[in-house]
């Protein structure tokens, strides 16, 4: 219990003012966990509120503002102001509908060409420099493979490199899901094989750059060995539409 006095201070009509006690003791006891939230003077007589005050509701922000993007990422698409970037969708998915918005096309005229192939070596900079910020960039480093290992749900990392090495190249995934899904806490899909992961990459248009100069140690393990089908994201515009049998 804690001893408190109420008071406040009382404009008076000839603007002057007056301290004005809220209870006829001059001390009143109240737990520590009651929250005085309001007081009143009314006619003579006091009136204190302890009822205790709710917290303020958590998540009344609209999504998209409280989804922080990977500052590479958010980087990338602040290069365009013209378009509006919703950072609630995969960034892969955003880049592909701003070169729709802005009409380049790997297959239109040499200059939507020249356009798509800038915008596509800017993100392709960016999934780089984001891949090697939330992984690092030692293949040597134990807790860079825990961070793999996290994001692909295969446990505990193995305490030698080299079991962990041999551990992920039994796994398939793509690698800008593991960019994306990393800043909202998700694991990353596993494929059975290179061929169902080929087929995910080119239906989505998920490509990740094959060989960059920028890219780290680890990263440079993952594309040699097992993670990303080859390919080449230049030559790729838009993800191929899937097709539905008719039965």
């Amino acid at each position: 219990m804690d001893l408190v006095r109420l008071a406040f201070r009382v404009r008076l009509i000839d603007g002057s003012t007056s301290k004005v006690g809220l209870s006829s003791k001059p001390l009143i006891c109240v737990p520590r966990s009651t929250v005085l939230s309001a007081a009143a003077l009314y006619r003579g007589k006091c009136f204190a509120s302890t009822k205790a005050q709710k917290p303020t509701p958590k998540n009344t922000q609209h999504k998209r503002s409280q989804y922080k993007p990977p500052a590479h990422i958010k980087n990338f698409f602040a290069q365009y102001p013209a378009f509006d970037y919703d950072p609630n969708r995969h960034y892969i998915e955003e880049f592909y509908r701003m070169t729709k918005k802005f009409r380049w096309n790997s297959k239109g005229t040499l200059e939507q060409q020249a356009q798509f192939r800038a915008a596509r070596e800017n993100v392709d900079r960016a999934s780089v420099h984001q891949f090697n910020e939330i992984y690092g960039t030692d293949v040597d480093d134990h807790a860079a493979w825990q961070k793999i290992f996290d994001i692909l749900r295969m446990g505990k990392a193995p305490k030698r490199i080299g079991a962990c090495k041999r551990r992920v190249r039994e796994y398939h995934a793509n690698l800008c899901d593991m960019v994306q899904n990393h800043a909202r806490g998700k694991g990353t899909k596993r494929f059975r094989s290179s061929e169902e992961l080929r087929d995910y990459t080119i239906r989505t248009g998920k490509f990740f750059p094959q060989k960059h100069a920028e890219a780290g140690g680890l990263l440079r393990f993952l594309l040699r060995h097992l993670l990303n089908p080859p390919s080449n994201p230049h030559t790729h515009s838009l993800p191929k539409p899937e097709v539905k049998k008719v039965q």
